[in-house]
């Protein structure tokens, strides 16, 4: 993303904006209407989205709350925060307690919810200017674990409390902070800017692709406003637009109208406005129009089952998998994440092979275009997968420097012909990156710090460099660090997309970390490196090797992990466990008692010296 100002680091936060505010907020008044703008501006009632919570429902949370449950605390806070107004002291007291205990264990979602309690009424019988001090405090907090919402708060903030050119800086940062880590509002906003090159009277780039990316982060979160202005943008080229374009913009009209229509602010009259007024391409809106009505009565499911077939766009986001980063006991944990996803695919269909070993796409293939505008250079590095036939699951590497262009070829690194006889259907696919799993600004919400010491970790294991690689979030550079350079700032990492490995945790509350991807139900056979590997899903081995109750198991101490050598000296394939003489937990500078959650199935370690047969990897 291109940013008009320079990067915003947390001391600035701390420090520069608490700093700020006293100059202008000096009256009761001004609180008062600060927080009346950001109550209107970020609907505070709506904390989690959920719709207002039984009294059972209340009351069975009320009792996990009281057994230490720290997301039960959170839940329950915000349910109640789901009747509460400036006037309800007494609820809103509760609701501040049992945020601060919820994020005294960890929970990071507690830290936001305080601060909205906070700014809703005078609770605490705090004084304004201690009551204003403890937002930005859990306001900076939620945004260093990862808080979208958290960092469009403070930009409203700085906005309301501010009065210099300095204070409207800070507010654009940190909207495109939140933009990025994918706040819908502030994409919608911040998409507006880039599109009109102004924002509060600033002048900002005028950046039409950006503009374009955000509208469809917003779509992504069920934004309506997003997915009307993306339609717009979409079938902007009217009858010049390619048929992918057309179905695009028919789709996110459709999903705005639809969206709109179920959270009771349609925006029906309002497209239809834009249509009179030459603004919205009328072959979209009639089209969107008609299914929409055609769709929105329950007597008609089934023809609209068949309509919506029509302006189906190919989605290639696949399905969701959550997996979780156990919470710290009496001293870290250590979770074994595995990832059996591919990464989402950029595109999937039918080649051919070529005499020079690329790949050629069919001209009739409508969807081929799209990887021109979603790959640019500097991306990512791509892979290729076989989808159907004998060699169903084989991951082919794409050169790193690899952009598509007119040709419709795929390059790559090594070529089998083959394994591309005739016609065959593979997916071009990206390699995972370290912000796109846990977020530029740590989306993922893990515990962040100043050092390693205090800071949660994520341990990758460098079979190539053989060496173990840490990285943690740094508060105060609000970016990721490596522990070898802890004060440095450092570029996206490239992960592969069957990259697995270790998160230290050491907070009690556990994290949850939605994966998106494709389930891939074909062997994957690639080559094991010298050195060090995480191997991921070899299904059965754990059960194997463990017995029956291993199964069942959550930890397992990290002298009993199950660590593996590949053996190719004789013909048939075998893995030897090598256990506990191993030692390989001193890599990570662990004890050998320290527990590790296991994500069934179980992930390994492999250790060994020069491998030339591929290993077959389950996903």
């Amino acid at each position: 993303m291109k940013t008009f100002f320079p990067r915003l680091i947390h001391a600035s936060l701390v420090f520069a904006l608490p700093l700020c505010v006293p100059g202008v907020l000096n009256a009761s008044d001004s609180v008062s209407r600060s927080g009346d703008v950001l109550w209107a501006a970020s609907d505070l009632h709506q904390a989690t989205g959920i719709a207002s919570a039984s009294s059972d429902t209340i009351q069975a949370l009320r009792k996990e709350s009281a057994k230490g449950n720290a997301a039960a605390k959170v839940r329950l806070a915000d349910a109640l925060m789901q009747s509460a107004d400036a006037n309800d002291a007494d609820t809103l007291n509760e609701v501040c307690a049992l945020y601060r205990e919820a994020a005294a264990k960890g929970e990071h979602g507690a830290h936001l919810g305080l601060a909205k309690a906070l700014l809703l009424g005078n609770t605490q019988t705090k004084d304004l200017k201690e009551r204003r001090q403890e937002v930005m405090d859990q306001l900076c907090k939620a945004s260093a674990r990862g808080s979208a919402e958290a960092d469009r708060l403070l930009s409203q903030l700085v906005l309301i409390t501010g009065n210099r050119a300095k204070d409207s800086a800070n507010a654009w940062a940190l909207l495109n902070r939140a933009g990025q880590r994918g706040d819908a509002t502030a994409c919608v906003e911040l998409a507006d800017a880039y599109l009109s090159g102004s924002w509060n009277g600033a002048k900002v780039p005028v950046d039409e692709t950006e503009a374009d990316r955000l509208l469809g982060v917003a779509s992504s979160q069920r934004s309506p406003e997003g997915a009307l202005k993306l339609s717009m943008r979409v079938s902007r080229k009217w009858k010049d637009a390619v048929p992918e374009d057309y179905e695009e913009s028919v789709h996110q009209l459709y999903n705005a109208l639809l969206w709109s229509y179920e959270s009771g602010t349609p925006l029906y009259d309002e497209a239809q406005k834009l249509c009179d007024e030459g603004k919205l391409y009328p072959r979209t809106w009639f089209r969107a129009r008609y299914l929409y009505e055609k769709t929105i009565h329950p007597e008609v499911v089934a023809e609209s089952a068949e309509l919506t077939k029509n302006v189906e766009v190919k989605v290639r986001e696949g399905v969701h998998q959550q997996q979780m980063i156990a919470g710290a006991s009496n001293g870290p944990m250590l979770t074994a994440l595995s990832f059996p996803y591919d990464a989402p695919y950029l595109w999937d269909g039918v080649v051919t092979m070529t005499d020079d070993g690329r790949l050629a796409v069919s001209t009739d293939d409508l969807y081929w275009p799209s990887v021109a505008k979603q790959l640019k250079s500097g991306a990512m590095p791509c892979f290729v997968k076989i989808l159907d036939g004998p060699y169903g699951g084989l991951v082919s590497y794409v050169p790193a420097d690899w952009v598509p262009g007119d040709d419709r070829e795929i390059s790559l690194e090594a070529a089998y012909p083959q394994m591309f006889t005739g016609t065959t259907k593979v997916a071009l696919g990206q390699w995972r990156s370290l912000f796109s799993m846990f977020g530029q600004y740590n989306h993922a919400g893990l515990r962040p710090g100043t050092s390693t010491d205090d800071a949660d970790q994520i341990i990758l294991l460098d079979s190539v460099a053989q060496k173990i690689e840490r990285y943690f979030f740094n508060s105060e550079l609000m970016a990721w660090a490596s522990v070898d350079a802890p004060n440095e700032a450092i570029a996206d990492l490239a992960l592969p997309p069957w990259q697995a490995m270790f998160i230290l945790r050491r907070e009690e509350a556990p994290l949850y970390l939605t994966v998106d991807g494709v389930v891939s139900g074909a062997p994957a056979s690639m080559p094991i490196d010298p050195g060090v590997n995480l191997i991921t899903n070899m299904e059965g081995r754990f059960t194997d090797d463990f017995g029956s109750d291993a199964s069942t198991s959550t930890t397992i101490r990290a002298d009993a992990f199950p660590v593996f050598r590949f053996d190719a000296a004789e013909e048939r394939e075998e893995l030897v466990s090598v256990g506990r003489e191993n030692g390989w937990w001193k890599l990570l500078g662990i004890s050998a008692g320290t527990p590790i959650f296991m994500n069934i199935p179980s992930a390994f370690i492999q250790s060994e010296g020069e491998q030339n047969v591929p290993i077959l990897l389950q996903r």
